[in-house]
């Protein structure tokens, strides 16, 4: 929520005054989950006419079974089954 506000400060010094009043950093329970890096994985690319339902159908199936490879990988059969 914060980060419009602080590219106006940033692009904008005419905003400057509103500095003050703009908290550094809103707490929240998630905080040590936000600290830590997040890994980009990339999605494989599927020759598929997403106008056509049949193939949304298809990239769909494909997306479903490469994330729960990830999701397998990252936490096992464990979290899988216990959710």
């Amino acid at each position: 929520m914060l980060f419009t506000p602080r590219r106006i400060l940033d692009e904008f010094k005419d905003f400057s005054w509103l500095q003050k009043v703009l908290p550094a950093h809103i707490f929240h329970p998630y905080q040590a989950e936000m600290r830590q890096k997040s890994e980009v994985l990339q999605l494989p690319i599927i020759l598929k006419d997403e106008a056509k339902h049949e193939d949304c159908i298809d990239i769909l199936g494909q997306y479903q079974q490469a994330l729960g490879d990830v999701y397998m990988k990252a936490f096992g059969m464990y979290m899988l089954c216990c959710m």
